[in-house]
């Protein structure tokens, strides 16, 4: 008689710990996984702004080389029909070297017409004129890939030149960084759910 009362006082006292045990579990580990999502959320939204700072720097860049590749070649700046394959790729290749050297940056260029100058290069994305804007924004190219896309006009000859620059996700060290915080906030989630689990058995 004494035993079961004592086993029945003590059932309840045993789940009051456990109730307070889970309570403090939860207050000590939510916290930690809202921070490294708030963390992980910052650190993407960083390096999307220094993209978007990047491209308004090679736009501005390519817009002064386009203007001094027009200047020595001044039959191309009037003209309004194709590009002959040499001679797209003399302009891009001079855009390349003093625009955007040694870089993941994409560049397009546009005639006084709005249409782009097709770089003859295998595989190079395009996008619209529409899609554009001097100020940096997403823009998803042909291929697919995000980019952060600034454009910038070249007056008084009316061409214009965009530059892209890939999107955090879509860049080898913003996936390597966002997918380890990724994977420490599941492995802190799981903590969390397994210490609930064994507290509460």
């Amino acid at each position: 008689m004494m035993k079961g009362r004592m086993q029945g006082r003590g059932t309840p006292l045993l789940r009051s710990i456990r109730t307070k045990l889970l309570i403090m579990l939860a207050v000590l580990s939510l916290p930690l996984l809202v921070l490294s999502l708030y963390q992980l959320n910052n650190y993407r939204r960083s390096l999307n702004d220094q993209a978007a700072t990047i491209a308004q720097i090679k736009t501005h860049a390519a817009s002064g080389a386009l203007a001094s590749w027009l200047e020595d070649h001044p039959t191309f700046a009037a003209q309004a029909g194709a590009f002959s394959n040499a001679e797209a790729q003399n302009l891009y290749a001079y855009l390349q070297q003093n625009a955007t050297p040694g870089t993941d940056a994409v560049v397009i260029v546009f005639n006084a017409r709005g249409s782009a100058v097709q770089n003859p290069s295998a595989g190079e994305p395009t996008t619209t004129m529409s899609n554009l804007s001097t100020n940096a924004q997403r823009v998803k190219w042909s291929d697919g890939v995000v980019r952060l896309t600034s454009m910038r006009r070249v007056d008084p000859l009316g061409w214009s030149v965009a530059v892209g620059v890939p999107a955090a996700e879509n860049t080898s060290a913003g996936q390597a960084i966002i997918a380890l915080a990724a994977t420490w906030a599941v492995t802190l989630l799981a903590s969390i759910l397994i210490g609930f689990w064994a507290v509460g058995r």
